[in-house]
């Protein structure tokens, strides 16, 4: 029907067949460069296959002697056997059913082509392949003609089913996930009709005069499916959903449609919802996700879910908006992080601070009490002093009757008078502690603080003194005194000083206590804060101990410049801490050993927002929230995350900046070897006035350069 007698007819051929060839390799490699893509590395092989056959039957025509073009007639059909296996596994890795292209199934899936192959090569002496070969010497070349023995007829059908099971297997994937588009019909439409061509030649051979169109038909096809492929990026069937990463990624990512309808999900989404690929895909995400009924109000912001499968598991929900180039909405991507551990350390945390709270309240109302009867008995005696001037008997009985102890002792030293009360609180008579030195009676640790005390008094008699000392009974017991010792007048001379004693023992027992529990909350308070710091290395171990050495720096910038013993402590809590926020990172992205991409960059970007979003809510008595959120920010306002510039950067994350770019260049990180502490002093000198706190910088210098600053290896 279509005659091909000669030789420039011949030629031509030959030369599409070389075409074809040098266009399949071409093919190959331009997929090659996309083997991330699932599938496409069994697509090059597949190219390659028909490149191989198409060499093969070129060198079959070309060949002078019958004996080459049966063998590479026989040659051939390596590539012919093989390609529907090869094009069956591109199927099913492209639509998501990687789990079925495993060694043992792709050895069923040979043991045809195998045996096809070796009856092709055996076939001289069975001829169930071809049960007669001829030659045409009809054409200008020799051409080969067969006749088809019951083994081809079996063998033909078992390719075309392989070829067609994966054609459907592509097509059923795109009614599933609403893809069916021109796109795919274009995949469909270029397996189809060369597969066309191919059964029509091998049912009506002479419509070519003998020749085999199918390679160049197959090429023709490709190479315009695999132009369109390219240009409208149809080999990623969902963009950003099918990366290499997020299939590996412990936290759930999941397309859907407009409908809610889900498109795609990675594995570990069958893990989070226990569930089957079969009964996520196609279903709606409610089934999946109850609470996400309308996924465009919560579009763009996060949303904390609870999922119940025989244990309860709290989720980070976070959706966003999926557009088309043309900036028509295509459906939402969803991912899931778990943050049980989280919510259920903030539960215990909230638990600690109630009972914290409440083991203040206990104190402090005890020591108010106390302070109470003190001011009380103060006040008592004022008045009581007060009514002695008006009558010595009422003075004399005032004095024997009262509470506290009341003496008075002569410019020696020496004890002139006591009431009762003295008597009583030191357990010695009126006789025994008069004429003696009051200094005898001193605790000897707190003596020369009374003698300093007291040779101050004589020479400015006008100076409220208010001493605190112990006193040492007769019973060897030892009890704090406070007094309030005032000039004793007669004349215009000084005699002496009268003194009310106040026994507050009890008092300083109660403020030792509160120290104590003070200092317990303080130990509580950095532990805490530790178990914060330890809680993001577990999920950063290659940055393990950064925090903590970032509040070592901190703290030794901070008492460089002079800062207040207080605020020198929180700048090293909120340097112990400032990363907390990366606990909303994902692992793989933290621990990644390679440069970080814009996408991943932006997300690791968000941690200072994490780190404050996570202690807003810690009633801290420091700005230790803004610290974290602020330790990015830049003094030219190129930080993030909000720019800020200058002065509106408070002064302690200006400290924590230069502090955390010191440590992480000095430090090794998975991405990079340490750079050294010369390359971090240049780079904040550098910088100093634009990036960084000129006052900083120079204070950071001084610690290295004049205090021989080290970071410690951290265990």
């Amino acid at each position: 029907m279509f005659e091909m007698d000669s030789v420039g007819a011949i030629t031509i051929y030959a030369i599409a067949l070389m075409v074809s060839i040098v266009a399949c390799i071409l093919l190959a490699i331009l997929i090659w460069d996309r083997r991330p893509v699932r599938g496409t590395l069994w697509l090059a092989f597949f190219m390659l296959a028909m490149a191989i056959w198409s060499t093969a039957y070129l060198l079959e025509i070309l060949s002078p002697t019958i004996p080459g073009k049966y063998l590479f007639s026989n040659i051939t059909f390596f590539s012919k056997a093989t390609m529907p296996v090869i094009w069956l596994a591109f199927a099913l890795k492209y639509t998501g059913q990687e789990e079925l292209v495993t060694p043992k199934n792709l050895a069923l899936f040979l043991i045809i082509p195998i045996i096809t192959i070796i009856a092709v090569w055996t076939n001289g002496f069975h001829g169930l392949i071809w049960s007669k070969i001829e030659v045409d010497y009809s054409n200008t070349i020799d051409i080969l003609t067969r006749t088809h023995g019951i083994l081809f007829w079996f063998t033909g059908v078992y390719f075309c089913a392989m070829m067609l099971i994966g054609t459907g297997i592509i097509a059923r994937n795109s009614i599933i996930t609403k893809t069916l588009n021109g796109k795919i019909i274009a995949v469909i439409v270029g397996i189809s009709l060369p597969l066309l061509v191919k059964v029509i030649t091998v049912f009506k051979p002479d419509i070519f005069n003998n020749l085999d169109m199918t390679p160049i038909v197959f090429t023709i096809c490709w190479c315009g499916v695999c132009w369109y492929a390219f240009r409208e990026k149809v080999i990623d069937v969902i963009p950003m959903a099918r990366d290499t990463l997020i299939e590996q990624m412990t936290d759930g990512m999941i397309v859907v449609d407009n409908d809610g309808y889900v498109l795609y999900h990675n594995h570990a989404v069958r893990d989070i919802a226990h569930r089957a690929k079969s009964t996520i895909l196609g279903k709606p995400i409610t089934q999946i996700l109850p609470g996400l009924s309308n996924l465009a109000e919560i579009a763009g912001s996060n949303k904390i879910i609870e999922l119940e499968n025989g244990t309860h598991r709290f989720f980070a929900v976070q959706v966003l908006f999926l557009q088309k180039r043309d900036n028509i909405p295509a459906g939402y991507l969803i991912s899931l992080h778990e943050i049980t551990e989280k919510k259920i350390a903030e539960e215990q945390l909230k638990q600690y601070k109630k009972h914290l709270e409440d083991l203040v309240e206990e104190r402090t109302v005890a020591l108010t009490k106390l302070n109470a009867q003190l001011n009380a008995e103060i006040t008592e005696h004022k008045q009581a002093k007060e009514a002695l001037s008006a009558s010595e008997a009422k003075y004399r009985s005032l004095i024997e009757t009262a509470v506290a102890g009341v003496c008075i002792i002569d410019t020696n030293g020496k004890v002139i008078f006591v009431n009762k009360a003295i008597c009583h609180m030191l357990g010695y008579s009126r006789e025994e502690l008069q004429q003696k030195h009051f200094a005898s009676f001193i605790y000897p640790d707190d003596l020369s603080t009374y003698i300093n005390i007291s040779q101050n008094f004589d020479s400015q008699p006008e100076t409220k003194i208010d001493l605190e000392f112990r006193v040492v009974c007769k019973d060897k017991s030892i009890i704090w005194i406070r007094t309030n010792p005032s000039p004793v007048i007669v004349k215009g001379q000084s005699i002496g000083f009268s003194a009310i004693l106040h026994n507050t023992t009890d008092h300083k027992k109660a403020e030792t206590e509160l120290k104590k529990s003070y200092d317990m909350l303080q130990k509580s308070l950095k532990g805490t804060v530790n178990a914060v710091a330890k809680m993001v290395e577990l999920r950063d171990p290659y940055t393990a101990g950064h925090q903590l050495r970032v509040s070592k720096l901190s703290i030794a910038i901070a008492r460089e410049m002079n800062l207040l013993a207080e605020q020198i402590d929180y700048i090293g809590i909120a340097a112990a801490i400032h990363d907390v926020g990366k606990v909303y990172i994902p692992s793989e992205i933290l621990s990644k050993p390679v440069k970080l991409s814009d996408f991943e960059f932006g997300i690791v970007m968000t941690h200072p927002q994490g780190s404050y979003d996570i202690l807003k809510n810690i009633e801290f008595p420091w700005p230790i929230a803004q610290i974290a959120l602020q330790h990015h920010e830049r003094m030219d306002g190129s930080g993030y995350p909000q720019g800020l510039k200058g002065e509106n950067i408070i002064f302690e994350a200006r400290i924590l900046a230069v502090a955390d770019v010191v440590e992480a260049m000095v430090s090794h990180r998975p991405y990079r070897p340490a750079v050294g502490i010369v390359k971090a002093m240049e780079e904040i000198t550098l910088n100093k006035g634009k990036l960084y706190d000129t006052e900083v910088v120079e204070a950071c210098r001084r610690v290295f350069t004049e205090k021989s600053f080290k970071f410690e290896k951290l265990k």
